[in-house]
């Protein structure tokens, strides 16, 4: 073999070494992006609420509810359908009722495998419900938030970051006698498709300030008790609320603390205001 040939031989070798060096380099660069898509994809596909309950000595051994089972819940087959529980990390059974043998506050997650449509009613009568956290909750396509919290008596704290109600149109009862929430943001939420606010926050005897400016209340047809005996509350802000000429607005305010700090721009509003 000649001089030149071993030298156009030996190039030809380093070429394709460095091609095929590329091509592990490319080929390496575009698994890692096809992981990275993957990971991302299984972040987006995350569908989940964590909600903490408080057991004292007087629950042990006790069926403590952690999901609403009342008749009421018309979405009850969807959510045992799709819904996994997993308590301190530990998946159980689909189950409404828990018992627990320690005292103490549990982690509960619920997991959904699919999108829910309706939430109405999931924690109502949760007496033992402390915190609620739906950051990682994909609410978009859910259609009401009817009762969701009633009757939740110890609940505390509420996380609606991401929480998007868009779709929304009931939120009537969705507070309704939670006596121990202090602050709400709601900062989040879209009423843009809201029909019903009836009875939404009555009874929350411990909540101090609401700031409301950012609802849009145009399509709203019930404000029926909205704020009813709400007596701690001190700074109101309905800045932006709007009314129909049939908007039902009895008792809105019935049992309001009276030295409450209304900021409405709607006289239809304020002539219910109790003087």
């Amino acid at each position: 073999m000649e001089k030149n040939e071993i030298i156009n031989n030996n190039l030809k070798l380093i070429i394709n070494n460095e091609v095929e060096n590329k091509n592990v380099v490319e080929k390496k660069e575009e698994t890692i992006k096809e992981i990275e898509r993957f990971e991302e994809g299984k972040k987006e596909e995350e569908n989940y609420i964590i909600a903490t309950y408080t057991i004292n000595k007087e629950d042990l051994n006790k069926e403590i509810q952690i999901l609403n089972h009342n008749k009421d819940n018309s979405n009850k087959e969807e959510i045992e359908k799709n819904c996994e529980i997993f308590i301190e990390n530990n998946k159980i059974d689909f189950t409404y009722k828990h018992k627990f043998n320690k005292i103490g506050e549990y982690n509960i997650t619920f997991n959904f495998n699919k999108i829910m449509t309706n939430i109405s009613f999931l924690f109502f009568n949760c007496k033992n419900l402390k915190f609620v956290d739906f950051s990682n909750f994909n609410s978009e396509y859910n259609v009401s938030l009817r009762a969701l919290f009633r009757n939740c008596e110890n609940l505390q704290t509420i996380n609606f970051i991401n929480f998007n109600t868009k779709n929304v149109s009931d939120m009537s009862f969705l507070f309704w006698n939670c006596q121990k929430i202090e602050k709400l943001n709601l900062s989040s939420f879209n009423t843009n498709n809201v029909m019903s606010m009836n009875t939404m926050f009555s009874d929350c005897f411990s909540l101090k300030e609401l700031d409301l400016s950012n609802f849009n209340t145009k399509k709203v047809q019930n404000f029926c008790c909205m704020f009813a005996h709400c007596n701690e509350l001190t700074n109101l802000n309905i800045k932006n609320f709007q009314i129909k000429y049939n908007t039902d607005l009895t008792d809105i305010f019935y049992g309001l603390n009276p030295k409450c700090l209304i900021i409405c721009d709607e006289e239809k509003i304020l002539k219910y205001q109790e003087k």
